[in-house]
């Protein structure tokens, strides 16, 4: 890697991503769909086709993998089943609220613990995040794990999301003794991570000599 890739990968871990100091972590977005980027050594993994942390693209359901009129992508692959927007549509529907893209009204409705079925579809789709983690995890063993996203911004997010992973951990013997558990957190500027990385990766190719 390139010292100006390199300088990119540190700096961009240090004031977005919450990754300061961190050898081996990854960012997940979680937006209309899922994006990520995974640090190993403390280098920002590109793979072969500088396409490495294209979380979308990862299976949960090997059923249902066909595009639909709902899902171009599949509701089994990860960028539908845990697309944010997604969710915050279904919470809406559920409450028959007209704005359905209305993400503080269906967080009120999750905070208020009144709806049932709202609280059994955040923490479906809490656990779908902890498999996501998890799968990760098993593959590169990380320190970290980061939260990004509009709905980071939101507590119950990764309250929810920590917990889930616990139930995952701690219910399966072969994985409390196999695995660490990695630190799960909230991304340091949330929905506007990608914007900083954006800005920064511009800055450095413009002006590399101040940068690096």
């Amino acid at each position: 890697m390139s010292r100006t890739n390199f300088s990119f990968t540190q700096k961009l871990a240090d004031t977005v991503s919450n990754l300061k100091d961190i050898k081996n972590g990854a960012a997940i977005i979680l937006g209309t769909g899922v994006g990520g980027g995974i640090i190993i050594n403390g280098q920002l993994l590109a793979g072969s086709h500088f396409q490495a942390g294209e979380l979308s693209y990862m299976i949960m359901d090997s059923t249902q993998t066909k595009s639909t009129e709902d899902s171009p992508m599949g509701p089994g692959f990860t960028g539908g089943t845990l697309s944010a927007v997604g969710l915050i549509k279904k919470i809406n529907e559920l409450t028959k609220h007209e704005d359905l893209l209305d993400g503080l009204v269906a967080f009120k409705e999750l905070e208020a613990g009144t709806n049932q079925q709202v609280t059994a579809l955040f923490e479906e789709y809490c656990h779908h995040v902890a498999c996501l983690i998890m799968n990760i995890q098993s593959v590169v063993d990380l320190e970290k794990f980061v939260i990004g996203g509009g709905i980071s911004a939101q507590p119950l997010v990764i309250k929810g999301i920590n917990q889930a992973y616990d139930d995952l951990y701690h219910t399966n013997e072969a994985v409390t003794l196999t695995l660490c558990r990695p630190q799960i957190t909230v991304a340091k500027f949330n929905n506007d991570a990608n914007l900083y990385g954006a800005l920064y990766q511009l800055l450095l190719t413009t002006a590399p000599e101040k940068f690096n």
